[in-house]
């Protein structure tokens, strides 16, 4: 993790008591940090002396109290190091991060918001310290009680494991036992690419719109591409402007646009040219020539960095037509008011706005009737 901007956002605070060594116990925890003790072979700081650390203003630490002895917990059969404990309130309370990811998950910490995103396959959540909200389904709901921070480890309900992660929770003599199905829900999507991201290895593309429309698709190492023939393509070869059919994940995030991971992407065309610049707008002109031509003024935003926010583009014989879905359409349909995605070589005429040929529109929304 990179905590340059996070630092700016935070203020250097020396604390002595024991709740400090247990914010920077769970920091370490999540961000690996603990482990550099371990291999420089240097004790970790005592819970007793001082220690200087950066934590928020505002961190919400709030130890449960617990009732009763450890419970063991197992996922598929096997015996987890950390246990449970049960709740003031009754309630079984287990720790997130051994659980979380003995199930597959990943889980990432926010230390600005003491909050931890986990994420698995086509399923993400965010669990936030003393908020009883749980995001599933694109719903909040509230369970037996809200995730607590514990001698440095957050715990949650055991029906946070069931209801929102989707694994079966059966509650023993011997402790709780959780298994998780690995069946896989897709569907299949079309669509034209409108943005290529890779982030520090995070990758990703849009399909079907731009900005808050489309979907995004989270692109991991186990995601198939392939060409029409079905040959095996890098990530580097997708861009924008190519036609792709993609098997994804169902379930999708409440963000707009909605994420979900990607397992298989096929192009079924690309454009011939190489650089492609792209304007994801609103119609703002529909001009016919003497001749029969039309060209259209897309105001929005720039799908490239050097992509102009305002262009009018002429509309050829060879240009691509089509809806979100793929299907040809007419150019008539190219109406004022219309939400469009054009897309064009870096060839455009030096005028305000600049002014270009189409390779390729995509009709994302038709104008509002009025």
């Amino acid at each position: 993790m990179h905590h340059d901007d996070d630092e700016r956002k935070w203020t250097n605070m020396h604390f002595t008591t024991r709740k400090t060594a247990t914010a920077l116990a769970l920091a370490l925890a999540f961000t690996g940090g603990g482990a550099a003790w371990a291999q420089a072979g240097a004790a970790a700081p005592s819970a007793e002396q001082p220690v200087p650390i950066i934590v928020p203003i505002m961190a919400p630490i709030q130890p449960a109290d617990q009732t009763t002895a450890a419970i063991p917990v197992r996922v598929n059969g096997q015996t987890l190091e950390d246990t449970g404990y049960l709740g003031a309130g009754g309630e079984t309370m287990l720790p997130l991060r051994a659980v979380a990811e003995a199930m597959g998950f990943e889980l990432q910490w926010n230390p600005e918001t003491y909050s931890v995103d986990l994420a698995k396959a086509e399923l993400f959540t965010t669990v936030k310290t003393g908020e009883n909200q749980y995001g599933v389904d694109k719903m909040l709901k509230e369970l037996e009680a809200a995730p607590a921070l514990v001698d440095s480890k957050l715990y949650v309900p055991s029906s946070f494991f069931g209801d929102i992660l989707r694994g079966t929770v059966a509650p023993g003599n011997d402790g709780i036992s959780i298994t998780v199905q690995e069946e896989i829900k897709s569907a299949h999507t079309t669509g034209v690419v409108t943005l290529v991201r890779d982030n520090d290895g995070r990758r990703s593309l849009q399909i079907r719109g731009y900005g808050a429309d489309g979907i995004v698709l989270k692109i991991d190492d186990q995601t198939e591409i392939l060409d029409a023939e079905g040959n095996k393509l890098e990530f580097s070869a997708l861009s924008i402007g190519m036609e792709v059919e993609v098997e994804h994940y169902m379930v999708m995030t409440m963000s707009l646009p909605p994420q979900t991971g990607a397992l298989k992407i096929k192009v079924i065309s690309a454009l011939a040219e190489k650089d492609v610049m792209g304007t994801s707008g609103v119609i703002e002109e529909v001009n016919q020539k003497d001749d029969g031509g039309v060209s259209v003024r897309i105001t929005g935003l720039g799908l490239t960095d050097s992509s102009p926010e305002d262009v009018v583009l002429q509309i050829a014989e060879d240009t691509v037509l089509l809806d979100v879905d793929g299907k040809a359409i007419d150019v008539k349909e190219l109406t004022k008011g219309a939400r469009v995605v054009g897309f064009y070589t870096p060839k455009l005429a030096k005028s305000l706005p600049p002014i270009g040929t189409a390779l390729k529109v995509t009709l994302v929304a038709e104008a509002d009737e009025e």
